[in-house]
């Protein structure tokens, strides 16, 4: 009895021995690896864990780079993760490379960082809207001319005039001389039509002006456009004999056509012609009627036999001396202040409404009267060799210059003029010339008479 009681607690004894020894300790192993090499870190890395132990991972990427997920024994994209170590475990860390514009172009071989959202770009990152790739300052997405040569100038489309057909005539802007071509005409190689040149058929006209710059080959032809802007033109003495082509000159306010050989010359289509000088040519006849605004007209020494300026009533200065003339009509031109007909075969001339005359000259023509009682403005009157068989200057108080010789006249009174200081009265049929007192009492030098007419302040 005894001896089983002693195994009993025996037993019992071994059995509360063995109970009471430590367990032995469990441990897994974690493995980081990270995707991309070097393109950030994973902390902590790689190490052993007791079993059950949490782990907190937190990946950080290198510059460059973010933080994409998590793959392996763990997955998702949270970061930090914590994981419980309860067997061993292989995690993956996988970073990318960084977009910043979100062009799906990394930063790193992005050279446009700042892509707008949603447009199209090349592999360096680009849209057409950030790139110039013939660099003449405009964006590819507005550069509908995308090869401009360099150093050209472009407009807003970026396009060179060596690029544009403006006017769609199958020749460039850049050699284009005309550049407004109307549509469906044909060209020459400069891209100008038949209707954008003047015909300029004498040689001289067309040198004077390849000279002046507006045109570049003798061909009788000049670009109209490149005339347009003239407003006065220069053509004295040229042996210029036809000046067809001057029609064209749409914008001329004043032309000089002085010594040339001129037979005929047609304004009719330069309406905005204010002075027109042409002396000394061969001039059979002139048509003036369209240019209203003529204020100034020189026709001297020419063949004119007639000369209608009816409808010139602004003139204020008409030379015509020296021509053929018979008869001169400038009763419609009210604002005439010089007037210059000499050397002509005029038998009258009525200036009664030209009242603002200043200066007359009307000497050798066939006049036997002349009436310039109206012309209260005149400080010059010169009408020498005439017929005139009587002058009345009484109205005229502000003549300076009066020259009457060589006519028929038998007496001329100066005594109403102020200020005379030229006078002439030779060569008539003058015995006495009625004059003031003070001009009695002092005869200028510069006044001539016949030799057997005498001043008088009385003449009757």
């Amino acid at each position: 009895m005894k001896k089983s009681v002693f195994l009993i607690g025996a037993v019992l004894s071994l059995l509360f021995v063995s109970c009471s020894k430590d367990e032995p300790l469990i441990q897994y192993s974690l493995f980081i690896q990270i995707t991309p090499s070097e393109s950030g870190n994973v902390s902590p890395s790689s190490n052993t864990y007791n079993e059950n132990e949490t782990v907190s991972l937190l990946a950080t990427p290198l510059a460059g780079f973010v933080f994409k997920n998590w793959e392996g024994d763990v997955t998702g994209t949270t970061n930090p993760i914590t994981i419980t170590m309860n067997k061993n475990k292989s995690i993956t860390c996988i970073f990318e490379e960084l977009d910043s514009d979100g062009d799906g172009v990394t930063d790193n071989n992005d050279t446009c960082s700042d892509t707008p959202s949603g447009q199209t770009v090349d592999t360096n990152g680009c849209s057409d809207s950030q790139k110039d790739t013939d660099g003449d300052g405009v964006t590819d997405n507005n550069d509908t001319c995308s090869d401009t040569p360099s150093g050209q100038t472009v407009d807003t489309n970026g396009c060179s005039d060596s690029q544009k057909d403006t006017d769609g005539d199958g020749v460039l802007d850049s050699v284009d001389n005309c550049p407004d071509t109307p549509s469906g005409q044909t060209v020459d190689t400069n891209g100008c039509s038949d209707s954008q040149k003047t015909y300029v058929p004498d040689n001289n006209f067309e040198q004077r002006l390849i000279d002046l710059g507006y045109d570049n080959i003798l061909d009788d032809y000049v670009i109209t456009h490149n005339i347009l802007p003239i407003t006065g033109l220069v053509l004295n003495g040229l042996n210029i004999k036809n000046l067809t082509g001057i029609e064209d000159f749409k914008n001329l306010h004043q032309l000089w056509c002085n010594d040339n050989q001129l037979t005929n010359i047609d304004v009719s289509k330069n309406t905005l012609l204010t002075s027109l000088t042409c002396n000394n040519n061969n001039l059979t006849s002139i048509d003036v009627s369209g240019n209203e605004y003529l204020t100034g007209l020189e026709v001297s020494k020419n063949e004119l036999m007639s000369l209608d300026v009816s409808k010139n009533k602004a003139l204020t200065w008409l030379i015509c001396d020296s021509n053929q003339l018979t008869s001169l009509d400038v009763s419609n031109n009210t604002s005439l202040e010089s007037l210059m007909c000499e050397n002509n075969q005029l038998t009258g001339l009525n200036v009664s409404n030209n009242t603002a005359l200043i200066l007359l000259r009307c000497s050798i023509n066939k006049l036997t009267s002349l009436d310039v009682s109206k012309n209260t403005a005149l400080t010059w009157l010169m009408c020498i060799s005439n017929q005139l068989t009587s002058l009345d200057v009484s109205n005229n108080t502000s003549l300076t210059n009066l020259f009457s010789s060589d006519n028929q006249l038998t007496s001329i009174d100066v005594s109403n003029i102020i200020d005379l200081t030229y006078f002439s009265s030779f060569d008539n049929q003058i015995s006495c010339i009625k004059v003031n007192q003070g001009q009695l009492n002092n005869i200028p030098t510069t006044w001539q008479k016949d030799i057997d007419s005498i001043y008088s302040l009385n003449c009757n």
